[in-house]
């Protein structure tokens, strides 16, 4: 397996979970989890525009297709200078930036499961595993 399949695997298992957490949302009324499910995806927006220089304002579905379709047409060697929200400027390879993006909505759907534990909600598996057995 390639470091590019890896990080295709991740995003495919990235928007799997989302969805699962998006039918539990639709039945939970939750603001911090809102709020927090919203932050996952203006992220991942965010990420796409430093990396291809285009605005990605689009519903997720189509942004997580523009990812599978940015890396399968990349050098993930290839170094990105980009600047974050504070101003500051960093350059990392694509493929750090890219499981970056697949890690940050894994610890922030850690934080949903907290939020659904706490307003008695049965959460969704979301873990790798089960999306890797689901396949």
């Amino acid at each position: 397996m390639t470091v590019k399949d890896a990080i295709l695997d991740g995003l495919r298992y990235d928007q799997w979970a989302n969805d699962l957490w998006d039918k539990t949302l639709l039945e939970w009324s939750n603001p911090r989890a809102n709020e927090t499910r919203g932050h996952m995806t203006n992220a991942k927006r965010i990420w796409l525009e430093r990396m291809t220089g285009e605005p990605h304002d689009v519903r997720e579905i189509e942004l997580d297709a523009r990812y599978i379709a940015f890396v399968l047409e990349s050098d993930l060697a290839h170094e990105l200078e980009y600047r974050n929200l504070r101003g500051d400027t960093f350059r990392q390879p694509l493929h750090q930036i890219l499981r970056h993006v697949v890690f940050h909505g894994q610890y922030h759907r850690g934080q949903l499961r907290a939020l659904a534990e706490e307003d008695g909600i049965v959460w969704p598996e979301t873990d790798m595993i089960a999306f890797f057995r689901a396949a």
